[in-house]
């Protein structure tokens, strides 16, 4: 079961991967603007152009997964860092059981 602090680990990491892949789609848009201005054959382009499509789906992709997990992560309730304390009245009861033997 995952804890609340690896989700936001996982949030984190998710933030790295959109942040790099729109750098991704950036360069790559400058190259099929290159690949115009360069006059390349049509199939180049629309090989480029295809490309371009499938990284901006996965990127949208990523960003839908990432949407679901930050609901996961405001939904989830908060949780104490601090490890809760025994009762401590059972240890009355056992106090009150020890008779000390007299000799």
């Amino acid at each position: 079961m995952n804890t609340p602090q690896d989700h936001l680990h996982d949030l984190a990491e998710m933030d790295l991967y959109l942040g790099e892949g729109a750098c991704l789609i950036h360069a790559a848009e400058e190259r099929l603007h290159w690949l115009d201005q360069a006059g390349a054959c049509e199939g180049q382009r629309l090989k480029a152009a295809q490309i371009l499509e499938a990284m901006r789906r996965i990127l949208h992709l990523l960003q839908e997964q990432r949407a679901g997990l930050a609901n996961k992560v405001a939904a989830a309730p908060p949780t104490s860092s601090v490890p809760m304390a025994g009762r401590w009245w059972p240890l009355l009861g056992l106090r009150r059981a020890y008779q000390p033997k007299i000799l």
